[in-house]
């Protein structure tokens, strides 16, 4: 996941270049019939950057169509440091806290991308993981045992060698854990 600060100095055709490596890891993906070979990349001055054509249905299309950032004027660059707000707040983050940030004009503009990424949050694969309430933790896990009593004192957070994980607890349900690397 990128940091904000790297989100922040991405050009635009970086930004779309990012979401088009997150949305199409193995390639890209025809919106409109969903072939994932025989899709040519339309390059030239009669070209805007990033769009593709499907060779199997002939249609035109870019990593956009389908998605939240389809048919929106707010810059993709804009949509990602949007979205590593949303991700790195703990309790979340105000529509208005997103106007602050994103320095946008309008308030309107903020709360309707804050609850087009939440409504996408909600869907799958997302959605498919767990339901309901989730909660999230964070735990560091392994290393030695800490002493009984007294100096010297173990290392604790960011400082142990102790591996980090994560974990996402459904209510009463399932529980999704996953190791995290170390920057």
């Amino acid at each position: 996941m990128l940091t904000l600060n790297q989100v922040s100095a991405l050009t635009e055709d970086e930004a779309r270049e990012t979401i088009e490596r997150i949305l199409w890891p193995n390639g890209p993906v025809c919106a409109h019939c969903g072939a994932t070979e025989n899709v040519t990349r339309l390059q030239g001055e009669a070209h805007r950057a990033g769009v593709f054509q499907c060779n199997n249905c002939r249609e035109q299309f870019t990593v956009t169509v389908g998605t939240i950032f389809e048919d929106s004027h707010i810059p993709l660059r804009k949509w990602l440091m949007a979205f590593a707000l949303l991700c790195s707040a703990k309790k979340g983050i105000a529509a208005l806290q997103l106007q602050r940030e994103l320095e946008f004009g309008s308030y309107r503009t903020a709360w309707h991308m804050a609850m087009r990424i939440r409504h996408a949050m909600s869907k799958e694969p997302l959605a498919g993981l767990l339901k309901g309430t989730i909660e999230v933790d964070e735990t560091y896990v392994g290393g030695k045992p800490r002493p009984e009593a007294g100096p010297p004192r173990t290392k604790r957070g960011r400082g142990t060698k102790k591996t980090p994980v994560v974990a996402l607890v459904e209510r009463d349900g399932r529980v999704r854990a996953r190791k995290v690397g170390t920057r």
